[in-house]
């Protein structure tokens, strides 16, 4: 890795594109929502740019 990434970003986050232009990208959290089951069933819509982590209740 190296030249053509953007500087800085910290541990845990993830390299995203920043526009639909080529080589823009940035550094960004992971979009993660944590739900149980239900709550996940009972959502009326789900946000296809959200990762949601189903744990046990």
């Amino acid at each position: 890795m190296g030249a053509g990434l953007p500087t800085g970003g910290v541990a845990g986050q993830w390299l995203a594109k920043a526009s639909s232009a080529d080589y823009d990208y940035r550094w960004a959290d992971l979009p993660l929502v944590k739900v149980t089951q239900d709550e996940y069933d009972a959502m009326d819509s789900h946000d296809p740019n959200t990762f949601y982590l189903v744990a046990e209740e």
